[in-house]
């Protein structure tokens, strides 16, 4: 047997939100979006079904709303939002819903996303391939997302300079001493490793700088 909805009324405290009735008792709340959503009226009829569609699909909104207020700080990768709306409470049809719609608006892009990573991190601190490719994976981006923009950001010509930009940073006071002392050396060749950098382009770089500083 069908219930019917008889009444829907706007709360008094969130103005987004309404009150639905079903057969005259206070049933749920939901929001604005859900209830245009929905096609929701007073009068319409609903069984159980056509409830807990509602209740889902309010869970869905919930979660994209608070997807909004994640990305109003700065731009996100599909991973980042699905792991913050995981730890918020919100289940995987939830979830998926809202990444989903947030493709949809252009709102999450994890090809700009990577571009933008990419932009920022390189403007930091010089650093490598290798780092920016594993930093782009741990935030979730696709392999081949991240092998793309990192290759056409960095090629190997630009990877090299960035590297020596940083070696002469850190040998820049050393004076004539570096290329004489293993220790320094090797502190040179594990910063420009952690940095990413090629093993081939560190030994070359540092090659260069005891070259210059004899």
């Amino acid at each position: 047997m069908k219930s019917v909805i008889t009444e829907i009324r706007r709360q008094r405290n969130a103005l987004k939100r309404y009150s639905v009735f079903i057969d005259s008792e206070y049933a749920f709340s939901l929001d604005e979006m859900t209830l245009v959503r929905l096609r929701l009226t007073e009068g319409q009829a609903i069984d159980a079904e056509g409830i807990q569609e509602i209740v889902v699909a309010d869970n869905e909104s919930k979660a994209f709303d608070a997807a909004l207020r994640y990305l109003k700080v700065r731009d996100r990768s599909t991973s980042e939002i699905r792991k913050r709306l995981g730890e918020k409470g919100y289940d995987e049809q939830a979830v998926t819903y809202t990444v989903n719609r947030l493709a949809e608006l252009g709102y999450v892009d994890d090809t700009r996303f990577a571009q933008s990573w990419i932009r920022r991190a390189m403007g930091q601190q010089p650093m490598g391939r290798r780092k920016l490719e594993s930093d782009l994976l741990q935030k979730g981006i696709d392999r081949s997302i991240v092998e793309e923009m990192v290759s056409s950001s960095l090629d190997d010509a630009a990877e090299r300079e960035l590297a020596m930009v940083l070696a002469r940073q850190k040998t820049r006071n050393r004076g004539s001493g570096f290329a004489d002392n293993p220790a320094e050396r090797r502190r040179l060749e594990l910063l420009l490793r952690r940095r990413g950098f090629d093993w081939e382009i560190v030994q070359s770089v540092i090659r260069e700088v005891c070259e210059g500083t004899e």
